[in-house]
């Protein structure tokens, strides 16, 4: 692989193309594919962690995002405040079910939807 090419690629294509090559390794895994690429192992390895916090897993042999404590409390928090509004949606449907039918069938020569749907 052209050198220049592996550093002028966005960091989720460098990911993808590392982790598949990582796969196909025996052994020395990290050294094998920065040889393959023609970077040294050393500013390949500081590449992968640098560009969006991304850290080698041996188990898994692959990257993968590393994600701080601050950053994982906001994704639950998110993650909490999805779940919470989909409840909402669904509870709101069913306490007005029967008003939702009813503004249907007044306006049912107005609706686009076809009418196998409705009922």
């Amino acid at each position: 692989m052209n050198p220049d090419k592996f550093m002028n690629s966005p960091i989720i294509e460098k990911l993808n193309l590392v982790n598949k090559m990582l796969e196909k390794e025996e052994k020395d895994h990290l050294k094998n594919v920065s040889e393959k690429i023609g970077i040294p192992y050393s500013a390949f390895i500081k590449i992968m962690r640098d560009n969006g916090n991304f850290q080698y897993n041996q188990t898994t042999k692959k990257y993968e995002k590393l994600m701080g404590l601050e950053e994982y409390e906001k994704y639950l928090q998110f993650e909490d405040n999805t779940e919470e509004k989909a409840d909402e949606a669904l509870k709101f449907l069913k306490e007005h079910l029967e008003d939702l039918k009813k503004l249907l069938e007044i306006h049912h020569n107005q609706l686009i939807l076809d009418p196998k749907y409705i009922n």
